[in-house]
């Protein structure tokens, strides 16, 4: 790539913390086209944004040194691409990758040796990402410093501590995003056969993967937690267990208490509409507002089961109803449905009393969706794209089909349409995990339901 030239003269020093920060602050607001003039740049490339910053802009080698781009004042430089959401707001469109992961170094490491030495303290560059948009017309959102809080430190470390263990046991072919909060050990590359690695311990090829930080923990930054309140006050708590295991006590103390009950002993006033048993959770967790801290970062799902007397699903778990115009010009891993079902589930099951008008709280189940469970989702999500794009509105996969998930309605009433990528108007369908499926996950927590078809039989093997 030739390196661009600089059209405003400004100078800064790039040993000096300061001045690297407020350097990037004349970036809000602006495009990277108003300080720099056209060079070449591989508009096909991911990278083209963030090679222009460096190169361009700030006038450092674009390289994969093992120290931070800015040495001498240890920071180092980061482009996170946003996208607008359709009813306000930005959503990071991937995941910040912190480092590509070397099965064969990663046993010998500790987790401050890792990719922890290089990006202890991040700049973080927001632009706003605009497909029909060169990196040099992208608009800059915001620019950030950010240093990890030591309470989220700890659970990065214990993420990392997850994403060795799994290679020192020879399974890093098994390893999975939702199998940790904060830190990801993201797909890193096209996903064919070239991007497999050898693993130290198996013979099993694995994916290569980065360590990134999560697209919910990067909103967090990109918000500044304005509306979100933490579980955990004191960083002791986090010293000898996980954070599932401070929610999974908090939640202990309900266990088997009716909803009149835990209304008592909290000394809350629940709403009565569609989020009164979530609020009911949040009750239990001492949390006052709509957003958990540690949630929003982890990604963690917090999705309510609501059981009748006999133990059977009320109703299956749906999702946010498809955007038929632009799920047909996403891949599956850039998908909204791939990003759901790679994070973290805390299941919070209730279920109605032997006299069918109380409601007793039965327990939680934190969950992740295994790799072989996410291919046949993956597969639902393809025929339903592939359908789209054909105009063929009415025969998405059923829940018949016994495939994990299914697609149907979820719209107030039949009026409540949306519009497809043919420009007419459709009823409004959503993503829904079956209910057999979301019954053998809670298995444990729940009595023996009725319900006893293939799906729950395969699924209770795998999780008991």
């Amino acid at each position: 790539m030739c390196v661009p030239k600089i059209k405003e003269g400004v100078v800064y020093d790039p040993k000096n913390k300061g001045s690297i920060l407020e350097y990037a602050k004349r970036l809000k607001g602006r495009t990277l086209g108003s300080f720099v003039t056209s060079g070449e740049i591989n508009e096909n490339n991911k990278g083209g944004f963030g090679q222009v910053l460096e190169s361009g802009y700030f006038h450092i080698e674009n390289n994969n040194d093992p120290v931070p781009d800015f040495e001498e004042a240890g920071i180092e430089l980061k482009s996170c691409p946003m996208r607008k959401l359709k009813f306000g707001g930005y959503s990071p469109k991937e995941r910040l990758a912190l480092g590509i992961i070397n099965y064969e170094e990663i046993v010998g490491q500790t987790f401050e040796e890792s990719f922890m030495a290089k990006n202890k303290d991040l700049l973080i560059v927001f632009f706003l990402y605009e497909k029909e948009k060169t990196p040099l017309e992208y608009s800059i959102l915001n620019t950030t410093e950010w240093v990890f809080p030591d309470v989220d430190l700890e659970v990065i470390k214990r993420d990392w501590n997850n994403i060795r263990e799994m290679v020192v046991n020879g399974r890093a072919h098994e390893i999975s995003g939702g199998m940790t909060f904060y830190l990801e050990a993201m797909p890193k590359g096209a996903g064919h056969e070239r991007d497999l690695r050898r693993q130290p311990f198996c013979d099993i090829p694995a994916k290569q993967r980065a360590f990134g930080l999560k697209n919910k923990y990067l909103r967090v930054i990109f918000d500044s937690l304005k509306e979100s309140e933490p579980v955990i006050k004191d960083i002791s708590d986090l010293k000898n267990r996980h954070i599932e295991d401070v929610v999974a006590d908090i939640f202990s103390q309900y266990v088997g208490m009716s909803i009149d009950e835990i209304i008592k002993k909290t000394g809350t006033t629940p709403s009565n509409g569609k989020d009164r048993y979530a609020s009911m959770a949040r009750a239990m967790l001492g949390i006052k507002k709509k957003k958990i801290d540690e949630f929003e970062k982890a990604g963690i799902q917090m999705k309510t089961v609501r059981l009748e007397n006999n133990g059977n699903l009320k109703e299956s778990m749906s999702f946010p109803h498809i955007r038929y115009k632009e799920i047909v010009n996403e891949s599956w891993e850039e998908s909204e449905l791939y990003d759901i079902m790679t994070n973290r589930f805390l299941f919070v099951v209730y279920q109605k009393g032997p006299d069918g008008r109380s409601t007793i709280f039965k327990g939680i189940k934190f969950w992740s969706m295994g790799e072989e469970d996410l291919e046949t989702v993956r597969s639902v999500w393809q025929d339903t794209v592939e359908k789209i794009k054909e105009g063929d509105y009415e025969n998405f996969i059923p829940i018949s089909a016994d495939k994990i998930s299914h697609v149907r309605p979820h719209g107030r009433d039949s009026s409540d349409l949306t519009m497809g990528p043919d420009g007419k108007m459709h009823k409004k369908m959503c993503f829904w995990l079956n209910s057999s499926y979301i019954k053998g996950i809670i298995k444990e927590i729940a009595p023996e339901s009725t319900t006893n078809n293939r799906l729950t039989r395969r699924f209770l093997k795998k999780v008991n």
